[in-house]
């Protein structure tokens, strides 16, 4: 159940600092996270160049479509970046590989 206010990515005013010296009460995984979505790809083709030998050609890519996703929220209590977006994914990266088999 999310009753955060409108523009919120959690209700800042049910949390507080806890006094100096001491530790807070909050529960694990009491804020839930932002949506996560990642899309992987990989191609590849084999060429027969002659009876026992082949060219493997394939191309792999790690977030294919380029999509930023925040693996957390700022949860400090009294930031100045308090619910703000943190830990962004890496952005696309793609591999290119040939091998020659005989």
């Amino acid at each position: 159940m999310n009753d955060a206010p409108a523009g919120q990515p959690f209700n800042f005013a049910a949390f507080a600092a806890p006094l100096p010296g001491q530790f807070g009460n909050a529960g694990r995984d009491t804020i839930i996270g932002p949506s996560q979505f990642a899309l992987s790809a990989s191609l590849g083709r084999v060429f027969r160049v002659a009876e026992r030998k082949n060219l493997n050609l394939r191309f792999d890519a790690q977030n294919a479509i380029n999509h930023v996703t925040f693996g957390s929220f700022n949860t400090t209590v009294g930031s100045n970046n308090l619910g703000l977006y943190s830990a962004p994914s890496p952005m696309r990266s793609m591999t290119a590989t040939l091998r020659f088999s005989f």
